[in-house]
């Protein structure tokens, strides 16, 4: 065996040296740069999905600051309109809701020492969604209970819109 070794050490060594050359080109095109390449692939998903989240981002805020505007404006028009018959309207509450893709605009309104009203209005379309009013007047248990049932009905729809959860 010493004889084998001695007499074959070249070929033996060249031997290990294309094997070993052989198990790295191996390793390198079958395992290393498939892998190389599936992280690449991985990041650019990555890449690709945080650019369009900032962008739906962006979008969503231009949509809040966009309804912030319209709503205002919407809400110093109903201002300019009641003011001439002594009606107050205060407290304006904007809100954009995604889902509905819509803006919506409350209200309170304040004829003093006649009625006290909520009102929620659609800015786009400049709809009444959903309002109730309270009188400042001698009523009936059956009317005050009506006018409860009312605000309860406006709030909830309220809660709704506006997207507030509540435990």
């Amino acid at each position: 065996m010493k004889n084998f070794l001695k007499e074959n050490w070249f070929k033996l060594s060249f031997a290990s040296a294309v094997i070993l050359i052989g198990v790295s080109f191996f390793y390198y095109y079958v395992i290393f740069l498939p892998q190389k390449e599936q992280q690449a692939q991985r990041d650019k998903v990555l890449k690709e999905e945080q650019a369009q989240l900032e962008k739906e981002a962006k979008e969503l805020d231009d949509k809040i600051a966009d309804c912030q505007k319209l709503g205002y404006a919407l809400f110093e028009k109903d201002k300019n309109e009641v003011e001439k018959i002594n009606v107050i309207i205060t407290n304006p509450e904007f809100h954009y809701n995604k889902p509905l893709n819509t803006c919506f605009y409350k209200a309170t309104k304040d004829a003093v020492d006649v009625y006290y009203s909520e009102y929620i209005k659609n800015v786009y379309s400049n709809e009444t969604i959903a309002a109730y009013t309270f009188f400042n007047s001698t009523k009936s248990e059956s009317d005050t209970e009506a006018e409860n049932a009312s605000r309860n009905d406006f709030w909830n729809r309220y809660n709704e819109l506006y997207e507030k959860r509540y435990p």
